[in-house]
């Protein structure tokens, strides 16, 4: 195998890590798609993941739907999460809970929470395509007519190690798979996610690992799993480096004013310097449908590697489904029509 440089790894990914889901998980995931997306998939081989603040602020995005990505950044959730932290320790401590005690656990949250600060870039699947909810923001406010179905593990084809064992030291772009976790507020990922994890290195994954893919509850139609990519930078940089950093800095603070602007100056300073990681690979962040959207090629790849099959409007323009079936007969891949405006279509069969 041809060794890979930092630059390589900088554009590609290195490794995905798969979780929530069992390792056996059968079921394929599944994405609408209009002409231009399409295209760019089949005939360029490229996939552009888009950075998640961006959905808010593009003319398709829907400016009621809360994606979480920025609560970590308002000063009031980090109070909140603060006082709620403090709040669990002394009722589970009782009288042994001492301050230091509660900055070490909330050392933990601030660690996770400030890595995942990091710029980051997105692709969304979902575990079906038949919900009538889906049909109508997807196929009908979108008009995209064609739904593409990849195959179960089509992930690990896009990364260059398939368990993401042996990795190097250094920069280099990886990428996190998870379903979503549908929520009704802050408060509730905090309680369950963070005071009741039994080990503060528990408190530290699971702020970065769930932290990261929290949604509104009220857009659990969409079954969405998210691909999020991140760029590592060194490995003074992962969640536990981070975490104890905070603790050793602020330890003794008690004053829960100076600990939350102390906790929003770190996040902050650690967002700058993660950032950074992306300087070098500015040639791969574009506009895309008016968000900022990072490239990844697939040259290496055929695209019935990772494709299993396509449904198609059967309504559809003709223009529309001859460029659909020229593309696909060009990557083997099987298409299939079926009526969109049903809500209950049947499975694809390839």
């Amino acid at each position: 195998m041809q060794l890979k440089d930092e630059e390589y790894l900088k554009r590609n990914i290195l490794s995905i890590y798969y979780k929530h889901y069992d390792e056996g998980r059968t079921f394929p995931y599944y994405r609408f798609m209009g002409n231009m997306e399409f295209k760019t998939l089949f005939q360029e081989k490229k996939i552009y993941f888009t950075n998640p603040i961006e959905w808010k602020k593009s003319l398709t995005g829907d400016k009621s739907e809360n994606y979480l990505e920025d609560w970590y950044t308002d000063r009031n959730n980090i109070l909140k999460a603060y006082r709620l932290i403090k709040q669990h320790c002394i009722k589970t401590q009782k009288q042994y809970c001492t301050q230091q005690y509660i900055m070490s656990v909330y050392s933990n949250f601030i660690g996770g929470a400030a890595l995942m600060q990091q710029k980051s870039f997105c692709y969304c699947v979902a575990d079906t395509y038949n919900e009538r909810k889906m049909m109508d923001e997807y196929h009908t406010k979108y008009k995209r007519n064609i739904i593409i179905k990849f195959k179960d593990s089509f992930f690990k084809k896009m990364s260059i190690l398939s368990n993401g064992r042996c990795v190097p030291a250094g920069t280099y772009l990886y990428a996190d798979i998870m379903p979503m976790i549908y929520i009704e507020s802050f408060d509730e990922f905090i309680n369950e996610y963070i005071c009741k994890s039994q080990t503060l290195t528990e408190i530290a994954k699971n702020t970065f690992d769930y932290g990261a893919f929290l949604k509104d509850s009220n857009y659990r139609y969409e079954h969405e799993t998210r691909i999020k990519r991140h760029m590592h930078i060194n490995n003074n940089f992962n969640v536990q480096c981070l975490s104890n950093e905070f603790y050793h800095r602020y330890f003794y603070v008690s004053n829960e004013e100076e600990i939350v602007n102390n906790s929003m100056l770190y996040v902050q300073k650690c967002k700058k310097t993660l950032d950074e990681g992306f300087g070098d690979v500015s040639d791969r962040i574009k506009e895309i449908g008016g968000k900022q959207s990072f490239e990844l090629c697939l040259n290496e790849l055929e695209i019935n590697e990772i494709v299993d099959g396509i449904l198609l409007h059967e309504n559809a323009t003709e223009s529309e489904k001859n460029e659909v079936y020229k593309l696909a007969r060009l990557r083997k891949v099987q298409v299939e029509e079926i009526d969109f405006d049903k809500v209950c279509v049947p499975q694809i069969s390839v």
